[in-house]
């Protein structure tokens, strides 16, 4: 009780350095450590509607590098990732699987998870099985590079791709999601595609 009293005051004293924006940061934090969880007051397990905005438009792999295989597929195939900007935040995003895959990619577009991967096709978030809400960004592949040791083949398996889509967002239960859909046509997947741009596969991954 005496630590929780301390961690309390600690807290206030923050409060009036900070102000009234930085005394709501600091309370979320407290309230987490004390309560033992996050807040509920916004009714998105504890993420506030600025978090989960931010969350929704951000860039995959900018900030959260180390990602779990979310499914035997994901596994089995590629294995756990690690997203990385060896030319700094401004430069090609690079993914490098577990498995012996590395994909360098390029960013064509930004679309949300509701828009549709060609005319009358599925949105993103059908193909995905993701948050429909959230930033779904497009990458041209520029370079697959599939190590000997990858025995099920590169993103698409024995086949190039062309394109991925990738999306990063909280899900409902708090937990972070990182899923991509390979695409194997030539063209790039969005609302105005001439053709079904080819989903060969999608990947499931959970933050470590």
């Amino acid at each position: 009780m005496r630590g929780m009293r301390a961690a309390a005051a600690v807290a206030l004293g923050l409060c009036l350095c900070l102000g009234a924006v930085g005394c709501d940061q600091v309370s979320d934090t407290f309230g987490r450590v004390l309560g033992g969880g996050a807040s509920q007051s916004s009714g998105h397990n504890g993420w506030s509607e600025t978090r989960i905005a931010d969350v929704a438009t951000g860039e995959p792999g900018k900030d959260r590098l180390q990602w779990r295989a979310g499914d035997d597929r994901t596994r089995t195939a590629l294995g756990n990732l690690t997203a990385s900007q060896p030319d700094g935040r401004s430069g090609p995003l690079v993914l490098a699987f577990a498995n012996g895959v590395t994909v360098s990619l390029e960013t064509t577009a930004l679309v949300t998870g509701a828009d549709k991967t060609f005319p009358n096709g599925d949105s993103f978030a059908q193909v995905l099985g993701g948050d429909p809400k959230a930033g779904v960004y497009i990458y041209k592949i520029a370079d697959e590079n599939v190590d000997q040791v990858a025995v099920q083949g590169g993103l698409c398996g024995a086949k190039r791709p062309s394109h991925v889509a990738i999306s990063e967002y909280v899900a409902a239960d708090g937990e972070w999601m990182f899923r991509i859909a390979a695409f194997e046509g030539p063209g790039a997947p969005g609302a105005d595609a001439p053709a079904d741009p080819g989903v060969c596969a999608v990947y499931a991954y959970t933050l470590n």
